[in-house]
């Protein structure tokens, strides 16, 4: 099995207004030694709330969690 760099995991980071789901990953990437990094949707930048962000392996339950119940 490969070794992986980094982290793998689920970070629910709060995305604040003003933010779109891009710049909450991009700041995840620019803080965190980890090659992959994606969200589980988009919020609007001008909502508020929790933007689950996947991190190495856990990239691949993002289709899962797109088809998750949501909550507003």
């Amino acid at each position: 099995m490969a070794e992986t760099k980094g982290y793998d995991g689920v970070l629910n980071m709060y995305k604040p207004r003003g933010w779109s789901s891009y710049k909450v990953v991009e700041e995840v990437k620019w803080r965190v030694p980890v090659e992959k990094v994606g969200h589980a949707g988009t919020l609007d930048p001008n909502a508020t709330g929790v933007l689950p962000v996947c991190l190495g392996r856990a990239t691949k339950i993002v289709p899962y969690l797109l088809e998750a119940t949501k909550t507003y």
